[in-house]
């Protein structure tokens, strides 16, 4: 039987090798991560970074579709206070129109109306970060001030039904 006399070099070489792999495994246990530097495993590392970005991507998709949630609310809520409000108006000038009323009562009548357009404009320049409705977000979609006018007297506005041309039906045959 032959005995290597380089057995003992080997042998250290061996425990220094399970040391380091028993330093490596004690340490991934203690710090719950197996990729301390990216030498230990370029391709984790790698993948690891690419989580990264992805999170921040995630987090700004739902940053913005919270920020986007609240401006269609409130654009939904613009929108349904102008139904309501258009829907008043037209009420007020079909009773506008219906020539029993007093100069008076056309006055409170323009007055009420006028309060509604006043109001719908305030909701056409909602803003909620920017103006929702504007193509310039920094600017209102409705600058001017726009005013009724009325005529100074009451007057009776007679209509005479002329048939459409598309409306009238050819002969029959």
């Amino acid at each position: 039987m032959r005995i290597d006399p380089n057995i003992v070099p080997e042998i250290l070489s061996d425990l220094q090798t399970s040391q380091v792999s028993l330093n490596t495994a004690l340490q991934q246990v203690s710090t719950g991560k197996s990729v301390s530097v990216p030498s230990d495993n370029p391709a984790a590392a790698a993948a690891m970074v690419q989580n990264t970005i992805e999170t921040g991507d995630v987090d700004q998709y739902t940053q913005n579709v919270s920020t986007l949630q609240t401006t269609v609310q409130s654009a939904s809520s613009a929108l349904s206070s102008v139904v309501t409000s258009l829907t008043q108006a037209v009420s007020l000038g079909t009773e506008g129109a219906n020539g029993t009323n007093s100069s008076a009562d056309l006055q409170a009548l323009a007055q009420q109306v006028q309060g509604i357009l006043t109001s719908v404009v305030s909701l056409a320049n909602t803003s909620v970060g920017g103006h929702i409705y504007s193509a310039e977000p920094a600017q209102p979609l409705l600058t001017r001030r726009i005013r009724l006018r009325l005529p100074a007297t009451p007057t009776t506005a007679t209509t005479t039904r002329t048939p459409c041309k598309w409306a009238t039906r050819p002969a029959s045959r």
